[in-house]
């Protein structure tokens, strides 16, 4: 099992499923993810609007890739003088290869000094308890995406993921931290 991170992309780590916790295991096969999954830690400055919109990008970005695959297969099978045999068709479910960890396991680390980050993009908490966060305005058409967009146009995964998060953020306490908030 592997742990992904990142400010904008993720950066993989190693992991032995004994190192973990049973509620870490027990999200794993919530999610019906192999044991050589990868498992997606998130950042707790992201506001939930982003979040949304970073997950709404994951589920169209592996769509498009498959409609791809879909396609460049089509095209190599048409090569062929025979016609294609009749099969039935069935409609392919895009599964995530990742799950996600607890909000209580946020990481708590601040955004890399390089990277621009936008105040929509940040929770609004975070900026109380980080004043000296460099933000730039701008993007806020970002603001309430979570409300707006359809729980069709995401992973059911995400989707669940995306309500625990949001309510954690709302009623977690002010610092947010816990006793296993390291143990993932």
């Amino acid at each position: 099992m592997s742990q992904w991170s990142g400010t904008y992309q993720k950066e993989e780590a190693s992991c032995n499923d004994d190192e973990v916790s049973d509620d870490t295991l027990q999200r794993r096969k919530d999610a019906e993810v192999g044991q050589s999954a990868n498992w997606v830690v998130g950042q707790a400055w992201r506001s939930v609007d982003y979040v949304a919109f970073l997950r709404y990008l994951s589920l169209h970005a592996t769509k498009q890739w498959q409609d791809v695959t879909e396609d460049l297969n089509a095209n190599t099978s048409n090569t062929n003088q025979e016609p294609q045999r009749k099969r039935r068709k069935t409609t392919k479910k895009v599964h995530k290869r990742v799950f996600d960890v607890a909000p209580k396991h946020l990481s708590r680390d601040m955004p890399p000094a390089k990277a621009m980050v936008f105040r929509a993009m940040v929770d609004e908490r975070w900026l109380d308890e980080h004043p000296g966060m460099v933000v730039h305005e701008g993007i806020s058409w970002l603001k309430g995406f979570y409300s707006r967009v359809n729980q069709e146009e995401l992973f059911e995964a995400d989707a669940t993921y995306l309500k625990e998060l949001d309510e954690w953020l709302k009623t977690s306490n002010e610092n947010g931290s816990s006793d296993d908030e390291n143990e993932y």
